[in-house]
């Protein structure tokens, strides 16, 4: 429980969502995505992954490389989440700016967004 509460609280999920959204005013640095990444769904992540191991008795070095594989995943996901939702943004822009004919489209278009998220 200590893990997943930590995982999910200030020093987690939600402090790297107050990062971010206090990223949102200002040029943030890379380091700085980074850390955000790293806090939002990748700490989720590390509590999921290491929660199988220590339930497993994992010995020390075996939890060691499954922190750093678990961060490096918390840290691929968050990445491919900011691409799609760029790449999205961007096809919404460009479906509205064709105008009314294309509403048929958009509407499919929304529909398989909130479908895959």
């Amino acid at each position: 429980i200590q893990l997943f509460s930590h995982s999910a609280g200030a020093s987690g999920m939600v402090g790297g969502q107050m990062m971010d959204l206090e990223g949102e005013e200002r040029k943030i640095t890379s380091d700085e995505l980074v850390a955000i990444h790293r806090l939002k769904t990748g700490k989720l992540i590390k509590a999921s992954i290491l929660a199988g191991a220590i339930a497993g008795n994992a010995d020390e070095k075996t939890l060691m490389h499954l922190t750093e594989f678990a961060d490096n995943i918390g840290l691929a996901f968050q990445v491919k989440d900011d691409i799609l939702d760029e790449l999205i943004d961007k096809a919404f822009d460009n479906l509205n700016a064709l105008g009314e004919k294309n509403a048929p489209l958009l509407n499919l278009t929304a529909y398989v967004v909130k479908r895959n998220y």
